[in-house]
């Protein structure tokens, strides 16, 4: 069984046989949309649905004797993310776990990314993680279960941040309600023309580490000054959707050729994180693969985002909590609120 809130996402998952044979079940609560009002996430509100709606689930769990007479492991998100958030998942699991009387044990965030993609290959080492979403941008080498190196990460924005930020610049009736980047990749894939070029983004030579914010401001910027004009900002997004393709691609080639430089030729791709359900990365990525003569592997795009699912695996693999992290996870504070704002969102058995 595992728990995860790191961000707005209520998420739990239970697992049946082993890793080769693992079916998870995912029951998941969003509270995106009590969060719209404020353009963005609100901690204090989040952190209170959670809450609630973690013990709904506990509750139903409970009450099914013969899968509480089968769970032996209790993992939940250890960080990072939210801090109030975090705090409700590992609450729930520490309860959990003194009501099944089972083992218990944090995973980190990125740990779950790592090892989202389905169909990849088990104990096959190493290979080249490639983690985009909103609260990060890394390219990781993954040695073993408990040895990673980042190789890249971003100076400033996270690409999914950039995404988010510039589908909330967006006029209401280019984007309707939807305020994260999802909009942004659809707008680009309606533009047809093909004589369009790349923005240009600072360059970052003498490191491998990555640099949006001068995109991004140039983004909205020009989004500003194209008023209604809404052919000339979809021209830009699909600029902006071409510009990050490439800079994604030639980072990931930059990678492997100084691995191999180095003497590590690593087995395959894998990509985690919400931004990897954007077909133009994932097609970037697959020909990156293709020129190396490696496999990629990506997550269900149902799955890209947060969830507990990927906990639970990475949590599986590794057999007990993360001792390795990519930096400290501290401990914060909890909220509280009422359950009528949380809406159930999903069911789905993997």
């Amino acid at each position: 069984m595992a728990f995860e809130s790191s961000c707005d996402d209520t998420c739990v998952a239970i697992s049946y046989g082993n890793l080769k044979l693992m079916r998870c079940k995912e029951i998941k609560f969003s509270h995106s949309s009590l969060n719209r009002s404020f353009g963005g996430v609100y901690p204090h509100l989040t952190s209170s649905c959670h809450e609630v709606s973690f013990i709904r689930i506990l509750k139903k769990f409970m009450d099914m004797k013969s899968q509480k007479s089968s769970m032996d492991r209790i993992y939940y998100t250890a960080g990072p993310g939210q801090h109030q958030s975090l705090q409700k998942s590992m609450n729930i699991a520490k309860l959990a776990s003194c009501l099944l009387g089972t083992e218990i044990h944090g995973i980190h965030h990125m740990e779950g990314h790592i090892f989202s993609a389905a169909d990849m290959p088990n104990n096959k080492f190493p290979f080249l993680s490639v983690l985009i979403s909103g609260g990060h941008t890394l390219l990781v080498l993954v040695e073993s279960m408990e040895n990673y190196t980042v190789l890249s990460k971003s100076l400033d924005d996270n690409i999914g941040e950039v995404y988010d930020k510039i589908a909330r610049s967006l006029p209401v009736d280019l984007r309707g309600l939807t305020i994260n980047g999802s909009i942004v990749e659809k707008l680009a894939s309606s533009c047809n023309c093909r004589d369009i070029n790349t923005f240009p983004i600072m360059k970052t030579d003498q490191t491998p580490d990555f640099s949006f914010s001068g995109l991004k401001t140039s983004i909205l910027q020009a989004i500003v000054k194209s008023k209604d004009d809404y052919n000339h900002i979809i021209r830009i997004i699909c600029k902006f959707q071409r510009t990050v393709e490439n800079v994604l691609k030639e980072k990931v080639l930059h990678a492997m050729e100084t691995l191999n430089k180095l003497g590590v030729n690593v087995e395959f791709i894998c990509v985690g994180g919400g931004v990897s359900s954007n077909n133009g990365i994932r097609k970037v990525i697959e020909q990156v693969a293709i020129s190396k003569n490696i496999r990629a592997y990506f997550p269900e795009k149902g799955m890209a985002t947060d969830n507990a699912t990927m906990i639970l695996k990475a949590g599986v693999r590794k057999k007990r909590g993360s001792n390795s992290v990519f930096y400290p996870i501290p401990e914060f504070p909890i909220g509280f609120l009422k359950d009528d704002d949380c809406a159930f969102t999903g069911y789905k058995e993997i």
